[in-house]
């Protein structure tokens, strides 16, 4: 969706009611859906491999309620203009404590539920914010809302996808020096330039991001999941799961803690996963060959 037609479906929506918006965004999900065949494989699979006690049909289900529930971001986020959002902070006190301490923390942020609704809601919690993005060629949408995010108080550095580490960006680092906390992706891998962490989800190989899990263990700042579920229309709630410890340890064990936390970051992805699968919005390759023995 470009900016025109998505300030066009705004105003409209204003008009006439955000029924218009969720209808249309209803529409164009399905038909991105069943024209984009790669795409919907992609999707199909990961469900596949999520629920393989289930059959094609159901995955084909999921699949399709996945592009209807990544629909309901562009709904929310008129909600958001329109100051017409509700959300609720489980776990927001773990995340004082570590202020309090003056450690700040690493928040790993998934592909998983509305990421703007839940750096908002950090930041009404009085959580002082920086996120690591990416920063896509010709972006119109979601440069919106990154411009939007800004004015809220969250800081936002920004990581080209031809570059080689967000990590490279030492502003992020000062920032968790003083006591804030800085914000990763845990689930995507940007560029091949990345270091990886090789793990297994459900008989796959995955590859997750190897810089939050490094960055917590060089700093000695907690590291943090967070999830954020919709539960009606308006309606939402971003929870905190407890600090995964990640120590220094000596370079010969340090590749083995690091895969120890993916591993257990990867444990609390799936419990989210499985509570509310419609919520997983990553669309691109995930899931790497089978893992036999």
């Amino acid at each position: 969706m470009n900016l025109f037609f998505y300030k066009m479906m705004a105003l409209i929506s204003r008009i006439v009611g955000l029924w218009f918006a969720e209808a249309m965004s209803w529409i164009i999900a399905t038909g991105f859906f069943f024209l984009f065949a790669k795409r919907r494989a992609v999707c199909v699979e990961f469900y596949r491999v999520l629920y393989p006690e289930k059959g094609l049909f159901y995955a084909w289900r999921l699949a399709l309620d996945q592009y209807h529930h990544s629909a309901t971001l562009f709904v929310d986020r008129l909600r958001l203009g329109q100051d017409n959002i509700s959300w609720t902070v489980e776990g927001g006190e773990i995340l004082h404590e570590a202020e309090r301490k003056g450690t700040g923390g690493v928040l790993l942020m998934s592909h998983f539920g509305n990421w703007e609704v839940a750096a908002r809601s950090l930041a009404q919690e009085g959580i002082r914010l920086m996120l690591f993005m990416g920063a896509r060629e010709q972006e119109q949408i979601e440069g919106l809302q990154k411009m939007d995010i800004v004015t809220s108080g969250i800081r936002i550095a920004y990581a080209s996808e031809k570059e080689a580490s967000p990590l490279e960006l030492l502003e992020g680092v000062r920032f968790l020096e003083e006591g804030g906390f800085v914000s990763l992706p845990g689930d995507k891998v940007w560029t091949d330039r990345q270091r990886i962490l090789k793990v297994e989800f459900r008989g796959r190989e995955v590859s997750l991001p190897a810089a939050p899990f490094v960055l917590a263990m060089t700093s000695g700042a907690p590291l943090f999941a967070f999830f954020v579920t919709r539960l009606g229309r308006g309606n939402f709630r971003v929870k905190v799961h407890a600090p995964i410890e990640i120590k220094k340890h000596d370079r010969a064990e340090r590749e083995a803690v690091l895969l120890e936390a993916a591993r257990k970051y990867l444990s609390l992805l799936e419990g989210n996963l499985l509570a509310h699968p419609e919520h997983w919005h990553h669309f691109d390759p995930w899931l790497g060959p089978e893992i036999h023995g």
